[in-house]
C-alpha cells in the first residue's frame, strides 16, 4: 500500500506539521497526548509507514527512557509519563513529516509561502546538507567498526567517537567546496517556479486530520 500523504501538496503537509506541534503543546493531560498518539498511529498505518516508524523509534528508545527516568526522579510518575508522551508525539510528528516530504518539496512550498528564492535556497541546501552528513556519519562509523572500534562502552565510545570528527569535518569541507562551485556556475535557478494550491481528495483528508489534531489538543 502506497503512502497517500506523499502525494499531498507540501504546503498542506507543512500546515499539518505545524498544527500537530501546536496540538502537542496545547494538550494538558496524558489522555489527550494518548489521543494524539492514536491519531499519529492512524496516519502511519493508513500510509503504510509502520516499518519506517518502528525502525526510527528504536533509535530514540534510550533517549525516551532516560527522559522518563529523570522526570520520575525529579517529579512523579504521572508527570514523567506526560513528558514521555509529549516527546514521543514530537518524534512521531517529525518522522511523519520527514518520511513523506522531500527537501525539494519543502523548498518549493516555502517559496510559495512568500519566503523568497534566496531564503528558500538556503533552507533547502541546509536540509540537504544535514541529510548528507547523516549518511557520511554512518559510512565513517561503519568503517571504524570494521577496524574494531567500539561505541557501546565508556570510555571507548568517547575516544572512538573523537576519531569520527576529523574525517567528518574533511567530508564537510569537501561538500561545501563542491556546493560553492555549483552555485558560482549558476547551477540553481534564480527563481523557484510557483504553482497554485489545489485541494484534492488527499489534501482534504490531510486537512481533516489537521483539524482533528487541533481539536483534540485544544479541547484536551
Amino acid at each position: 500500500m502506497g503512502s497517500w500523504l506523499k502525494k499531498v501538496d507540501a504546503r498542506v503537509k507543512i500546515l499539518l506539521f505545524i498544527s500537530s506541534m501546536a496540538s502537542i503543546f496545547l494538550a494538558h493531560s496524558l489522555k489527550t497526548l494518548l489521543g494524539i498518539s492514536l491519531i499519529f498511529s492512524a496516519l502511519f498505518i493508513s500510509n503504510g509507514l509502520q516499518k519506517n516508524l518502528l525502525d526510527t523509534l528504536k533509535k530514540y528508545i534510550p533517549f525516551l527512557a532516560l527522559s522518563f527516568l529523570l522526570w520520575f526522579l525529579y517529579s512523579n510518575t504521572s508527570r514523567a509519563a506526560f513528558i514521555l508522551f509529549r516527546l514521543l508525539n514530537i518524534i512521531l510528528s517529525s518522522i511523519l513529516f520527514i518520511t513523506t516530504t522531500t527537501f525539494t518539496e519543502i523548498a518549493f512550498a516555502l517559496n510559495s509561502l512568500g519566503l523568497g528564492p534566496k531564503v528558500t535556497l538556503l533552507l533547502a541546501l541546509s536540509f540537504q546538507m544535514v541529510k548528507r552528513f547523516q549518511k557520511e556519519f554512518e559510512i565513517i562509523k561503519e568503517a571504524e567498526l570494521s577496524r574494531g572500534a567500539r561505541f557501546d562502552k565508556f570510555p571507548e565510545n568517547v575516544r572512538n567517537g573523537a576519531h569520527l570528527v576529523l574525517p567528518l569535518t574533511v567530508r564537510g569541507i569537501e561538500a561545501a567546496e563542491k556546493l560553492n562551485i555549483a552555485i558560482n556556475l549558476n547551477g540553481f535557478p534564480a527563481q523557484f517556479p510557483k504553482k497554485r494550491l489545489k485541494i484534492g481528495v488527499q489534501e482534504g483528508k490531510t486537512i481533516a486530520f489537521l483539524i482533528l489534531l487541533l481539536l483534540v489538543g485544544w479541547l484536551g
